[in-house]
């Protein structure tokens, strides 16, 4: 609040007793006074309310952030999914040795060529 200010609503507010107004009302000066604590209270409820606008703007943004964030991780951990299905999906044991190797070690292959590409079983 500013000093110009304060002028201005002295000039609207007092009931001046004479043309010039070189003096006014001692009941003027406390109503005066009321009314530039209104207004300095008025103030402070405006810049509480543009704080909290404003906080709320912050809250928005950092979810907003958060969502996008978690977002791009399942979009991220949906394509390694649909990497890895595809290396996977490739792998074939060859048949002429399905004889000569036992179940264990056909599993343990086809585990071993899996994270070769980047799956895992």
């Amino acid at each position: 609040m500013n000093k110009e200010k304060i002028q201005n609503w002295f000039f609207e507010f007092f009931e001046f007793s004479t043309k010039d107004r070189s003096t006014v009302t001692s009941v003027s000066c406390k109503f005066f006074g009321e009314y530039v604590f209104n207004k300095q209270q008025e103030r402070i409820l405006e810049l509480e309310k543009e704080n909290l606008i404003l906080k709320a703007h912050y809250c928005l943004d950092a979810l907003s952030v958060n969502i996008n964030k978690l977002m791009l991780d399942k979009l991220q951990a949906k394509r390694d999914l649909e990497q890895q299905a595809k290396g996977i999906e490739g792998l074939k044991f060859p048949t002429m040795l399905r004889k000569m190797w036992s179940g264990g070690d056909v599993q343990k292959w086809i585990l071993q060529q899996a994270k070769a590409k980047g799956g895992d079983l």
